[in-house]
C-alpha cells in the first residue's frame, strides 16, 4: 500500500501540515527550520504504521491522518489517557477502537521492589481483566521465571481487549505496509552473535556480508538447477528434435549473447570465470539439422540458468556505477566470498571501517535502497547530506530518482540542505508557518 496523502492537527500546539506525496515522481521532500517537526514527522508515521503506539503518546498533537493509494485512511485522534484509532476502507466503511496509554512491565525496575511472586499475582490479575493477550502474558510469564541479572525491560503495549489486539493487526494486515526508516545514526548496527550476546558492528561489514550470502545463494540454485537440466537433456533432446525449426543466423546470435552475458556476470563477481571457454565457432560441416537442434536446446537451457542471476545483476551494476562515480582513488568489486570489498589505484584492498564517513553514509544507502526492500516499500531518510560534500548532496536526487525507478520504492526525506534539493523544489513541501 502506497501513501498518498497525510495531515497532521496541532503538531506541537502550533502546525497544521498537509503534506502530498508525489506518487508518480516517488520522492517527497520536507525541508524547514530546526524545530518544525521535520524528524517528529518521520517518527510518528514510521511507529504509527509499525503499530509502536506507545511512542505516540510522547507526541504532542491533535491528529494525524495517512491516506492511501486506493483512498481508505487511517486516523489517529490523541488525548490524555487514549488513542482514538479510526481505518476507513476505499469503500467508506469505517473501524474504530480506543487504544490506551502503554502499560508497561518493567521487570528490572520492578525486580527492586516487588517480588516475583507478587509481580507473577499483578500478571495474572491483569491477565484475567482482559488487559493482557494471551501471547504477552505467556511472553512476560516466561521473563518472570528468568534469572533477575538477565531480564530484559518489557515496554508491552496492551489493549483493553483481546479482541482489539486481533482487530487492529487484522486491520494493519489488509494494509500490506512494507516501511524502512533510516536514521541520522546508520554507520554502526548492533548484531546478535550465536550466543544471543550483542555486538556493536559497521554496518557495511554487515552489508558486504549479506551480499556475499545472496551470491553463494543463487550459485548454489544455479548449480542444482545445472545439474538438473544437464542430466535430462539427452532425453528432452531426443524429443524435441524434430520440433521447431530453428535458423542458423539466429543460433549463431544467441550463442554470442550468451558468451556476452555469461562473461559479463564474471565481470560483476556473480559468477566464477570458467578454464574452458563454452564459446564455439560454427562451421558449414557441423551445421546440420540435429546440430541445430541439439543447440536451441542447449541455449534454452543456459538461458534458464543465467536467469537466475538476472535481477541480482541489474542491482550490483547500477550499484557499482553510482559507487565508482563518487569515489575517488578506489574501485568497488564484488565476488561471492567477500559480497563486495574495494581496492585503491595501487591495487590495495582496502578495510570497509576505513572508508570515510561520507563514504560509508552513501555506501549504505545505496545498499539499502537496491538490496534491502520490496517493491512499494516507503523509505524514509532523516538527513541524507550528513557528512555529503556538497557536490554529492547536488547529485542525490538524480541518483536515487534511478534507484527508485528500479527498485520501485518511495522516498520520503527530511532534510536542512537546499544543495540536496537542487533543482528539485516541485517536490518539497516546506514546513514551520506557525498557526494564527
Amino acid at each position: 500500500m502506497r501513501i498518498k496523502h497525510i495531515t497532521i492537527e496541532k503538531l506541537f500546539g502550533m502546525f497544521d501540515y498537509e503534506i502530498p506525496f508525489n506518487l508518480e515522481e516517488r520522492i517527497t521532500i520536507i525541508h524547514g527550520k530546526n524545530g518544525v517537526g521535520k524528524t517528529v514527522i518521520l517518527n510518528l508515521i514510521n511507529d504509527i504504521l509499525t503499530q509502536s503506539f506507545e511512542k505516540v503518546f510522547d507526541v504532542k498533537f491533535e491528529s494525524i491522518k495517512i491516506f492511501f493509494h486506493n483512498n481508505s485512511y487511517v486516523m489517529l485522534e490523541k488525548t490524555d489517557d487514549y488513542l482514538n484509532f479510526c481505518f476507513s476502507t476505499q469503500n467508506g466503511e469505517k473501524q474504530e477502537l480506543k487504544i490506551p496509554k502503554a502499560y508497561e512491565y518493567n521487570l528490572e525496575e520492578e525486580s527492586r521492589t516487588s517480588s516475583v511472586l507478587a509481580m507473577k499475582k499483578r500478571l495474572v490479575r491483569d491477565f484475567e481483566m482482559g488487559k493482557i493477550s494471551v501471547q504477552d502474558y505467556e511472553s512476560l510469564k516466561k521473563g518472570l521465571s528468568e534469572e533477575l541479572g538477565t531480564r530484559k525491560r518489557f515496554e508491552k503495549f496492551f489493549f483493553s481487549t483481546v479482541e482489539d489486539k486481533e482487530k487492529l493487526n487484522n486491520i494493519y494486515k489488509s494494509l500490506d505496509i512494507n516501511i524502512q526508516f533510516i536514521k541520522t545514526q546508520r554507520l554502526t548496527v548492533t548484531v546478535k552473535s550465536l550466543s544471543f550476546k550483542e555486538r556493536t558492528s559497521y554496518t557495511v561489514d554487515k552489508y558486504a556480508e549479506e551480499l556475499s550470502n545472496e551470491i553463494t545463494e543463487l550459485l548454489l540454485e544455479h548449480s542444482s538447477l545445472s545439474q538438473e537440466l544437464d542430466r535430462s537433456f539427452p532425453l528432452r533432446f531426443m524429443k524435441k528434435k524434430q520440433e521447431n525449426e530453428i535458423s542458423e543466423g539466429t543460433v549463431i546470435q544467441s550463442l554470442k549473447d550468451l558468451d556476452f552475458k555469461r562473461s559479463e556476470y564474471v565481470g560483476l563477481g556473480i559468477l566464477e570465470e570458467q578454464k574452458e571457454t563454452t564459446s564455439f565457432e560454427l562451421t558449414e560441416n557441423i551445421i546440420t539439422p540435429d546440430t541445430l537442434a541439439m543447440l536451441k536446446e542447449y541455449i534454452a537451457d543456459n538461458e534458464k540458468k543465467l536467469v537466475i542471476f538476472d535481477t541480482l545483476a541489474q542491482k550490483i551494476k547500477l550499484f557499482k556505477e553510482l559507487v565508482n562515480k563518487r569515489f575517488s582513488y578506489k574501485q568497488i568489486y564484488f565476488n561471492k566470498e567477500k559480497g563486495f570489498f574495494f581496492k585503491n589505484k595501487l591495487g590495495d584492498v582496502i578495510a570497509l571501517k576505513s572508508l570515510s564517513s561520507g563514504e560509508q553514509h552513501q555506501l549504505i544507502l545505496f545498499f539499502d535502497f537496491l538490496f534491502n526492500l520490496k517493491p512499494n516499500a516507503l523509505v524514509m531518510i532523516d538527513e541524507p547530506e550528513l557528512s555529503l560534500h556538497v557536490e554529492w548532496q547536488r547529485e542525490f536526487l538524480t541518483d536515487y530518482k534511478r534507484i527508485t525507478k528500479l527498485a520501485e520504492i518511495d522516498l520520503f526525506i527530511a532534510t536542512h540542505s537546499p544543495q540536496l534539493i537542487n533543482d528539485s523544489w516541485d517536490l518539497t513541501v516546506e514546513l514551520g508557518e506557525e498557526l494564527k
